[in-house]
């Protein structure tokens, strides 16, 4: 899961992606000169989009293992 925290410059605020320190992108845009409480909001948005692939990709996973066990019966 990708870790994103606040930056803020020129008291506008950007998320930014921890591993790389550039501003997140969402569909092309670049998430930054926010104010705070759109900030805040976008960032619950992010991890909750994060926790939605990871689920998926968890749920995915148990598919394919499902469906090799009941190959093998």
């Amino acid at each position: 899961m990708t870790s994103y925290t606040l930056s803020m410059h020129h008291e506008r605020w950007s998320i930014v992606d921890e591993a790389t320190q550039s501003p997140v992108r969402l569909d092309g845009v670049s998430l930054s000169a926010m104010s705070k409480d759109e900030a805040r909001q976008m960032l619950k948005v992010l991890r909750g989009i994060d926790a939605v692939r990871s689920a998926s990709t968890k749920a995915a996973a148990f598919a394919r293992r499902l469906g090799r066990q009941l190959e093998l019966e």
